[in-house]
């Protein structure tokens, strides 16, 4: 195939469109890929222009979306294995990570930017992207730079922790090798016969690992084979784990055969960086594991750990999730991988604000870890490891929600019996765990049923059945489609996080009518923005003048901006008042690439914490679209937009 020369963005809309079974909305496209919809369409335009003689489009059929068609799969995985584009930071990024891995010489930065065909400034920016991404973070690898040269420190280990985390990232999981670029740098012959020994060595032996932990190990005994081969070894040794001498003897008799097969030898210390990482990645037999046999899987530390975060919860949110054993036992396990000295995480990079926005609360909750995390690990979780711990809480929420009493309903149809009973079957199978349908009336009879003791009015006439508040309506077709199921699993969940919170809380009304408000504010930094809000609460002397500092480090460590329009700030710092700070923007303040017009600030006292649930309910959960805040400014704007 010739060279197509699309941008990574385009590459990353034809991996995710070809996951996909059916047809797939331009809205959910945009979304994915963090653009507009206007975007997508242009891009699938681009698309298939440049690919219109390969037998691979994407069409599109109205009310449907779009959908892949492939005349030839060849002619797809040679597209997927495409690596000549520089188009993107994060394409750029990668070749500046591969090539300085693969060099002991200092890279000219100019002949660099000739490479990829980029300015200087572009270039510098990049260099910023790459240092935030390796730098900065994992594996926290030395940039050196010298006058117009760059070079990484001799640290061995840390560039082949680069060069796992280039091919790990965007892992095509439907075949082999990495979705953009498969196997560059690496022999296809070498890493395609350690795959073929590493299955045989999980077949004979009694080991479980995740996918990721069988990928990255295929990876690391494939560039510790060919850096030993061009003369490349470890130093320094591995950080020690228990000697298991069954694994270590089943590791050994892998490696020799590995060792055969290639005509190579493996140093001790690289032998020994391969055991660690097996040790580190094998699953615990969950058969075997319950509350009372927890102390013999387990150290003393990891159990500490765990029940002192359970406690927290409780203490804090007034939330009691010790008492759900395949949760404990779950998040057990989790923590004493993140104590392993090696550990990798499948990253959601495209999929991650669907995620925040879908697990806003189990965010909240995941974060209290991180003190305890600083204290039992030695560090604070980053955005990965704690999106998987918000995971564990998600599950443990829904093992906490199917004890909740269910939701007693009312079914009021103005159909034929039979449309009534066929309406109560199909609400039955989607949410049976969740509504207990006690009644079907016919409408005209609303005025003489006892709806006394009912949570949930079902009904199929746009009409008010009762008129008072004492329990929700909701309208939906007599025939139940997919909008109704959507709006019915909405409202559910909406239900199953006020069974959070204490419906004592102070109301949102109130907090929203007394706040301090700063209207059309023209600041175009969130840190200057944040410091106007919190100056609010210290100078009321309702919280310590620390407290600015407290949610910029929140935010820097789990960011509140998922969604634009509105941002909702908050700190567990004890206030001795309730009350918020709010401001609107003058002109839509850029963010984490998002646009937000209105940003709320909680300042909470402790006998209120829960209100954090309540907020995010009301505000973020609300039916509405933020969006459409985007040309508001004012006070009364902003609350009849929000109580709507």
């Amino acid at each position: 195939m010739k060279n197509t020369s699309l941008s990574l963005r385009k590459r990353k809309l034809l991996d995710y469109i070809q996951t996909q079974h059916d047809y797939i909305t331009g809205e959910q496209l945009a979304f994915h890929l963090r653009v507009s919809s206007r975007t997508i369409r242009n891009d699938i335009l681009e698309i298939n222009q440049k690919l219109k003689s390969s037998g691979i489009q994407i069409i599109s059929k109205k009310s449907f979306g779009y959908k892949l068609v492939v005349d030839d799969p060849k002619q797809l995985k040679m597209l997927n294995r495409s690596n000549t584009s520089f188009l993107s930071r994060e394409d750029r990024v990668r070749h500046i990570a591969f090539r300085l891995s693969y060099t002991d010489k200092p890279i000219n930065l100019y002949d660099l930017q000739d490479e990829m065909f980029i300015s200087q400034t572009t270039l510098e920016h990049d260099l910023l992207a790459f240092q935030e991404k390796y730098v900065n973070a994992y594996p926290f690898i030395k940039l050196i730079r010298s006058k117009n040269h760059i070079s990484f420190e001799s640290d061995e280990r840390k560039r082949r922790s680069i060069l796992i985390l280039l091919y790990v990232n965007h892992w095509d999981y439907n075949s082999r090798g990495n979705t953009f670029y498969q196997y560059q740098y690496l022999e296809e012959n070498m890493i395609n016969l350690i795959i073929e020994e590493l299955q045989h060595f999980l077949q004979v032996n009694p080991l479980k690992m995740d996918d990721i932990s069988i990928i990255v190990l295929n990876l690391l005994i494939t560039i510790t084979c060919q850096r030993v081969k061009m003369g490349y070894c470890l130093t320094n040794k591995a950080i020690s784990v228990p000697i298991d001498a069954k694994l270590l003897a089943a590791t050994n008799h892998l490696l020799d055969i590995i060792e055969d097969k290639l005509s190579l030898s493996l140093p001790e210390f690289e032998r020994n960086e391969i055991y660690v990482y097996i040790y580190s990645g094998q699953l615990l037999d969950a058969s075997k594991l319950s509350f009372g046999t927890v102390s013999h899987y387990f150290t003393p530390a990891i159990i500490r750990l765990t029940d002192e975060y359970l406690l927290k919860v409780k203490n804090i949110f007034e939330l009691d999730l010790s008492g759900i054993e395949d949760f404990y036992i779950t998040i057990l396990q989790y923590f004493r991988y993140l104590s392993l000295p090696i550990h990798y995480l499948n990253v959601m990079e495209q999929q991650v604000n669907r995620v925040r926005l879908d697990m806003h609360i189990e965010y909240e909750i995941a974060y209290l870890i991180q003190d305890l995390s600083l204290e039992f690990l030695g560090r604070f979780l980053n955005d990965t490891e704690l999106t998987y711990l918000a995971f564990c809480i998600s599950g443990a929420l829904e093992s906490y929600n199917r004890h909740l009493p269910k939701l007693k309903t009312v079914i009021c149809c103005h159909m034929n019996l039979p449309a009534s009973w066929s309406l109560k079957q199909k609400l039955l199978t989607h949410f049976h765990d969740s509504i207990d349908i006690t009644a079907l009336i016919p409408i005209h009879y609303k005025d003489i049923y006892p709806f006394n003791d009912v949570d949930l009015i079902i009904t199929t006439a746009d009409k008010t059945i009762i008129a008072d508040q004492t329990c929700d309506q909701l309208l939906v077709s007599p025939y139940f489609n997919a909008h109704d199921q959507s709006q019915l699993d909405h409202y559910i969940f909406r239900k199953k996080i006020d069974a959070l919170y204490h419906h004592s809380l102070p109301d949102i009304k109130d907090l929203l009518e007394e706040a301090f408000w700063h209207e059309c504010i023209d600041l175009d930094n969130p840190i200057d923005l944040i410091k106007l809000l919190s100056n609010d609460f210290i100078s009321n002397h309702y919280v310590t003048p620390d407290y600015t500092q407290q949610i910029l480090d929140r935010e820097s460590q789990l960011s509140f901006v998922v969604k634009p329009g509105l941002t909702l700030m908050y700190c567990l710092s004890p206030s001795k008042k309730t009350c918020l700070s709010i401001g609107t923007m003058e002109h839509r303040l850029k963010w984490h690439s998002q646009k937000i017009r209105c940003v709320i600030m909680a300042a909470i006292h402790p006998t209120h914490y829960s209100l954090i649930f309540k907020l995010i309910n009301t505000l973020i959960y609300n039916d509405f679209n933020l969006e459409d805040m985007r040309f508001m400014k004012s006070k009364s704007e902003i609350i009849s937009f929000l109580l709507q």
